[in-house]
């Protein structure tokens, strides 16, 4: 059915590739899917069985930057469009897409080379709070409200990233095309993101402090009490400077982040 309507589907043969979903994979490849895999797996070329596409495993730290990053430029390019004229076709492709990517990108590990470590994909802070505001803001809404702050407590470790994102929003005119994002560092490089994410959320009208929403104060200890929560253990470990709860580590660094994404004040945000 998906083949039929040309539904834009793709697969993911995560983790250990065992010989019946590589089977599988290739069945989805000669259908023409997109197919991601992880780990080592038997290069398929397109001859015989696959007459579209092929599948190489695994993803590079560049590739995966790479694709982060073309994520999110379609993403901000495209917003102020779907908003200012919502039956603008191309602009609504280009969202879709950069969301299908936005998926792609946190769900590959990759070898980081600079650490020579390899990184699970995943998801971040934004995303981890944005679950206890769902009676209030959507998924989407709330992750976009909370990533300008995490940025910023995470800046020491996100520098790549930062520099990445940055000139995305500079290009599309959120940050002053006068700095030079190069020569910029930690937490005054995560700053000028943070301000730059912010300044395309006001311009679509999406809310940038939790106070302009009906959350109430007190839901920052819900939050924080979720974010203790041992089955979100390695959600906290995952994340660009490891949480550890039986340090402290969400009282220290996340309870003040949350703060501050309430009163919108981005110098309140400590660096971890």
């Amino acid at each position: 059915m998906y083949n039929k309507v040309r539904i834009f589907a793709f697969v993911n043969a995560l983790g250990d590739v065992g010989t019946e979903w590589a089977v599988a994979a290739a069945c989805c490849v000669n259908w023409g899917f997109p197919t991601i895999a992880d780990t080592d797996i038997t290069q398929i070329l397109p001859t015989g069985i696959c007459t579209y596409e092929h599948v190489v495993s695994p993803v590079s730290y560049d590739e995966i930057c790479e694709i982060a990053g073309t994520a999110i430029e379609l993403i901000v390019s495209a917003l102020p469009a779907v908003v200012d004229a919502p039956d603008d076709l191309q602009s609504h492709i280009a969202l879709g897409l950069g969301t299908d990517l936005g998926g792609y990108a946190i769900m590959i590990a990759k070898t980081n080379p600079k650490t020579n470590s390899v990184e699970r994909g995943g998801t971040n802070g934004g995303h981890l709070g944005s679950f206890q505001l769902t009676d209030y803001l959507s998924h989407g809404r709330a992750c976009a409200l909370l990533n300008p702050y995490y940025t910023v407590l995470f800046a020491n470790a996100i520098e790549d990233q930062c520099r990445i994102i940055g000139k995305i929003y500079q290009k599309h005119n959120y940050i002053d095309s006068s700095l030079n994002l190069d020569k910029l560092t930690g937490r005054e490089l995560a700053l000028e993101v943070a301000k730059g994410m912010i300044v395309l959320s006001k311009k679509i009208k999406f809310p940038t402090a939790l106070k302009d929403t009906d959350v109430s104060k007190e839901r920052i200890a819900v939050m924080v009490e979720q974010s203790e929560n041992p089955q979100l253990g390695s959600k906290l470990k995952n994340m660009p400077v490891p949480m550890n709860v039986d340090k402290g580590d969400v009282r220290t660094f996340i309870l003040p982040t949350l703060e501050a994404a309430y009163v919108g004040d981005l110098d309140a945000v400590p660096t971890a």
